[in-house]
Parts: structure tokens; sequence; C-alpha cells
């Protein structure tokens, strides 16, 4: 089973994200955040396989809170999402942690 957090700013995405998830037979979505803080304490109490990121979000941003989970907890793979095309932003996302590429 591949434990999720769902880490988006919006609530009707988070809870569209958690129906499209959920109807995997592998995928148990363990909890949600609105933004990278709650995200990090969040991950540090359920220590899931993935967390599914929203690339804009309140304050702790999306970069520093990736940037903390892969350097924290390096086995906890993160997924950004986003409807941005801007390649500085996209590059940003791919360098911050520990084997990330671009």
């Amino acid at each position: 089973m591949i434990r999720v957090i769902i880490v988006y700013g919006h609530h009707l995405v988070r809870k569209g994200l958690r129906q499209l998830l959920e109807r995997e037979l592998d995928i148990r979505v363990i909890a949600e955040a609105a933004d990278g803080q709650e995200a990090l304490g969040i991950v540090d109490r359920h220590r899931p396989d993935v967390v599914v990121m929203d690339v804009e979000m309140p304050g702790i941003n999306e970069i520093e809170a990736t940037g903390r989970i892969r350097t924290e907890y390096p086995d906890i793979q993160v997924v950004m999402l986003s409807m941005h095309s801007d390649p500085v932003l996209i590059r940003r996302a791919f360098i911050k942690g520990p084997g990330a590429t671009c």
C-alpha cells in the first residue's frame, strides 16, 4: 500500500485529488495539508511514502517544504503539481533537496 499525503492550498482541489487517488487499490491517502508548515508536521507524524505537493502555497513555500522533506526524510518521494510552465519555477522545484534531478 502506497501511503500518500496531499498538500494543496485549495480545498476543492485537495478533495478532488483525494478522490482520484483513492480510486486506486494500492494507494491510501493518510492526510491532507493546506500549506507547507502544516505539511511538515504531518510528514513528521505520519511518514508517508509520497507527498503530492502544490507548487504555490501560502506560508512556508513549496520549494522550502520540499527541500526540508527531502533532507530530513530522504526515503519520502515528493510529487509537485503545477499549472505553470515557467522554467525558472520548475528548475527551482527540481534542484531543491538531495537526489533531485533536472
